[in-house]
């Protein structure tokens, strides 16, 4: 991509900036109830393959038009991701530990906020950015092996104010 000068690559980022986080806002306002129907499994794994595709799919791209649509579907796929992640959480952990579950998401996403762009731009300087896409691919392909291997705890087992009475 031949981006001329630096004050067009400041403009090509907030363009991408803007499509990566205002979709999720917007897939998060208008289709949650939505997703609150879906399988949260299921969409934790399409979202990451989704995203995944967009970073494959980004050596390829040859205009900053590209790269900010690609940004945009990978926010799409995050408005669909974060929530699910959020509402599955106490699916997957006791009632005791989902707010120390939920300070671990929190921390574990602002470091990685913090820290990414630190390496991604060292790998780009070492490597190019092609590397860096393709690494940042199978970041998001990779946890589909083990979030398809989560079991969800029945609702009964982590509901202690279900009472189950006898008849006789």
């Amino acid at each position: 991509m031949d981006v001329e000068g630096p004050h067009e690559l400041r403009l090509v980022g907030e363009r991408v900036d803007d499509r990566r986080v205002s979709p999720a806002v917007a897939v998060g306002l208008f289709l949650g109830p939505l997703l609150d129907r879906l399988s949260r499994r299921g969409l934790m794994v399409v979202s990451d393959l989704v995203r995944a595709g967009v970073f494959f799919t980004l050596p390829f791209a040859q205009t900053a038009g590209q790269i900010v649509a690609l940004a945009g579907v990978a926010g799409i796929a995050t408005g669909f991701f974060r929530p699910a992640v959020y509402a599955g959480l106490p699916n997957l952990v006791d009632e005791e530990q989902l707010a120390n579950a939920n300070s671990l998401i929190q921390t574990s996403e602002n470091v990685s906020w913090t820290v990414a762009p630190i390496i991604g731009g060292a790998l780009v300087a070492a490597a190019g950015p092609d590397v860096a896409y393709w690494i940042n691919g199978v970041s998001f392909w990779s946890p589909r092996c083990f979030c398809c291997g989560f079991r969800q705890r029945s609702s009964r087992a982590r509901s202690p104010s279900v009472a189950v009475t006898s008849a006789t």
